[in-house]
C-alpha cells in the first residue's frame, strides 16, 4: 500500500492562451445583453404606438363610413328622409371636393405665374452677364495693347 503514492497538489498559474471558466465572462455580458434587450423592447413599443396613434388621427379627418351606407328597417318615412340626407350629405362632399380643387387649381396658377417670372429675371441676368462679358474681353484686349489701338476701348 505504501508503493501507490498521490503526488501533491500544485496551485499553478492557467498557461496562455488557456481561459478562465465561462462563468465569468457570462456574468459580465448579462447586464449589457438586458439593456440591449429593453432597449430594443422600447423601440418596438414606440413603433407601435406611432403607428397607432396615425391611424387614430387619420381616421377621425376622414370618417369612411357613412349614415348612407347602412341599412334600416323602418318605415317609408323614415327612408325617404334618410335618402334625402344622405343626397345633401354627398352634395356636400361634392362641393368640398370641388372647393378643394378650385384652391389647388389657383395655387397651381400661382405657381405658374411666379416660375414665368423667376424665368424671365433669370434670362434678364444672363443677358446680363453676357454683355458683361463681351465688355470685359474688350477691356482686356485694350490692356494687352499698349497704347490702345482705336478709340473704341474708352468709348464704352
Amino acid at each position: 500500500m505504501q508503493g501507490t503514492e498521490m503526488p501533491d497538489y500544485i496551485n499553478q498559474q492557467p498557461r496562455q492562451g488557456q481561459t478562465h471558466t465561462g462563468d465569468a465572462n457570462k456574468s459580465e455580458r448579462r447586464p449589457w445583453q438586458l439593456f440591449l434587450l429593453s432597449v430594443g423592447l422600447l423601440c418596438i413599443i414606440q413603433a407601435t404606438l406611432n403607428i397607432t396613434l396615425r391611424l387614430i388621427v387619420h381616421s377621425s379627418k376622414q370618417s369612411t363610413q357613412s349614415d348612407c351606407n347602412t341599412t334600416y328597417l323602418s318605415d317609408h318615412n323614415n327612408m325617404a328622409e334618410m335618402l334625402i340626407y344622405c343626397e345633401n350629405e354627398m352634395t356636400n362632399k361634392c362641393n368640398s371636393l370641388q372647393e378643394q380643387v378650385n384652391a389647388l387649381t389657383r395655387d397651381r396658377d400661382s405657381l405658374q405665374n411666379r416660375n414665368n417670372v423667376l424665368r424671365n429675371i433669370i434670362k434678364c441676368v444672363a443677358d446680363e452677364v453676357n454683355k458683361r462679358e463681351v465688355r470685359l474681353r474688350v477691356v482686356r484686349n485694350c490692356l494687352r495693347f499698349q497704347p490702345c489701338p482705336g478709340a473704341r476701348c474708352f468709348s464704352q
